[in-house]
């Protein structure tokens, strides 16, 4: 944009000679911001004179005796010139020229203003376009500035820490103009991604009991739940490591009659749905299957034992007046009694016991009975007199024992060894249950008895029962 200015004696004379080139003209230097400056000729008229200048926001404006240079403010990252051209608009000829300069704006520009970081951390470069001195300031401590050797440095390098806060975070961090305190504000965003394996998947121990570790590696809140129910498994603390921890776990003795026992720990994570599990066995080393066997006086039993590794045992009873033991496991009833018979390892660190109940043997024909019962057959003798001719017998003989018997037949007798009667069985007779045989006997009843043989218990036995002893036979009236 020009600007003229004329004073009253634009249009001289033959006469005139132009001042302009006797004129004591400086360049002009201003700062980035709008601003104005007034240049001052004592003694010179300048009415004559005309100014031009070549760039938009500069401009001059022509006084009396003076000159006024007026600049916009510089927002660009460049110092810039304009050129003012003074013109004798009265000779039309004589014109003279001088600068004027603005400084650049200070300023601090970054061009890129977010970023996305690994979940791993590292460095980030920042590009920043500056003219000025700044400092770097970060919001977060998980992002930390490298400094340089120079403030002017065209680059910012930013280390960012690895993420171990189980989600996505972000942060920014400041580039501040140290001249303004303007800031150019960087975002930068950090994944997370879950990391989560547990081992081993199962783990073993003995009887005995003790402690198991469980290594997990996380960088997620993770819980330990031991199964519900079993509480011979327990969690006693977990020890931190560089990429996760180690949890610990309690197992109780194990003294159940049985080969082993298992159960499961699980590790989880509710807010990512993760979930591992551990499978615990513990195995009995040594015990016996049985926990209690009952014997009879002076008959012996092996005492079956479960020993999954082999090892050497001892066998010993506690009180000896009743049972006794081999070293093979052999016992032996020697009175009726009770006693603990114990089997161990011979460095003592397994056992297990058995009660052995010695009782006398029980004989089952004492708890046998017989019930009889008689009917008379009458008719007339050689006489004619009217007598007895028959007598019907039944007999029923009842298992009164705890046991089940086997009978195997009965034979009746009367009169010493005749055989009146005879009958195989080869059927269970239960306890408390009975059994009834029936004889005719047509003559004198004397002597009369019964033998009954059975099984129990793998042997055989007989029974007598013999009629108890009656009154004469009776008469009855005639018919």
């Amino acid at each position: 944009m020009a600007t003229l200015c004329c004073g009253l004696n634009s249009c001289g004379g033959e006469d005139y000679v132009s001042r302009l080139k006797e004129l004591i003209l400086k360049d002009v230097t201003f700062d980035n911001g709008a601003d104005s400056k007034v240049l001052t000729f004592r003694n010179e008229d300048l009415s004559n004179y005309a100014a031009n200048s070549n760039q938009d926001w500069c401009t001059a404006i022509i006084g009396e005796s003076t000159i006024t240079i007026r600049v916009l403010a510089n927002d660009t990252y460049d110092d810039r010139t304009a050129t003012i051209t003074l013109a004798d608009i009265k000779d039309g000829i004589s014109s003279r020229t001088f600068t004027v300069t603005q400084a650049q704006a200070a300023g601090v520009v970054v061009n890129t203003k977010e970023y996305e970081m690994e979940m791993a951390g590292g460095e980030i470069t920042v590009e920043v376009l500056s003219n000025v001195e700044y400092y770097v300031k970060s919001d977060v401590d998980w992002i930390k500035y490298v400094e340089t050797r120079g403030l002017t440095s065209s680059t910012v390098v930013l280390q960012v820490g690895k993420n171990n806060t189980g989600v996505k975070r972000s942060g920014t961090v400041r580039i501040i103009n140290d001249e303004t305190d303007e800031a150019e504000v960087v975002k930068i965003t950090q994944s997370f991604n879950p990391i989560y394996s547990v081992s081993p998947s199962s783990l073993s121990i003995d009887e005995l009991g003790g402690e198991l570790e469980v290594s997990v590696t996380s960088n997620i809140q993770v819980d330990t739940y031991p199964y519900p129910g079993d509480n011979w498994v327990s969690t006693i603390g977990r020890e931190t490591t560089e990429d996760g921890f180690v949890q610990k776990l309690k197992v109780s003795a194990f003294t159940a009659k049985q080969a082993s026992r298992s159960t499961y720990v699980t590790f989880e994570n509710s807010v990512y749905d993760m979930y591992e599990t551990v499978r615990i066995t513990q195995y009995r080393t040594l015990y016996i299957p049985e926990t209690s066997v009952d014997l009879l006086t002076g008959d012996s039993v092996r005492v079956s034992v479960y020993n999954s590794n082999n090892i050497d045992i001892i066998w010993r009873s506690l009180d000896e007046r009743y049972v006794t033991i081999t070293e093979n496991g052999y016992i032996k009833g020697l009175k009726a009694g009770t006693a603990t018979v114990i089997v161990s390892s011979r460095d003592g660190a397994y056992s297990d016991n058995i009660q052995v109940v010695v009782s006398d043997p029980i004989k089952v024909e004492d708890y046998f009975n017989a019930r009889w019962s008689e009917s008379f057959v009458y008719g007339k003798d050689t006489l004619g007199n009217d007598s007895v001719i028959a007598t019907n017998i039944n007999c029923t003989l009842t298992n009164g024992s705890p046991f089940d018997i086997e009978l195997i037949e009965c034979t009746g007798y009367n009169n010493g060894p005749r055989i009146i009667y005879h009958e195989s069985f080869r059927s269970v007779l239960a306890s408390g249950a009975g059994v009834t045989v029936s004889v005719r006997v047509e003559e004198e009843v004397n002597n009369l008895y019964f033998v009954w043989r059975y099984y129990h218990d793998g042997k055989e036995y007989t029974y007598k029962t013999e009629k108890p002893l009656t009154a004469a036979r009776r008469k009855s009236k005639k018919r």
